[in-house]
């Protein structure tokens, strides 16, 4: 017998890199920024230098991605993210870090 399906209302929905990304969340949907230049310049030089010696390092991408969430996402966002699973969280910061360039985040 195949699993039951559940609802999936946390994926990232797909849209313009220049928007962020959106995923939603017990039905809201929150937008990760765009990762910025600007922002990533405000990490410390040990993280930056982390990430350019070992990008391929899933721990040292991970410290970067939790950062910069830090760094420029508001606290409703990151602790919507807090609620979902390990892999359905790490899923949408992978899909976030591969985005373009803006700044600040909101909810819709």
């Amino acid at each position: 017998m195949p699993a039951a399906k559940t609802p999936q209302d946390h994926k990232p929905k797909t849209g313009s890199p220049d928007d962020g990304l959106r995923f939603t969340v017990n039905g809201v949907t929150y937008t990760l920024p765009p990762v910025s230049e600007d922002d990533a310049q405000a990490l410390p030089g040990s993280l930056t230098m982390d990430i350019v010696e070992r990008p391929e390092d899933p721990q040292v991408q991970a410290q970067y991605a939790f950062a910069l969430l830090r760094l420029m996402v508001k606290d409703d966002v990151v602790n919507a993210l807090r609620t979902l699973s390990t892999g359905d969280m790490m899923e949408i910061l992978g899909d976030w870090m591969s985005q373009g360039e803006s700044d600040g985040s909101s909810e819709q």
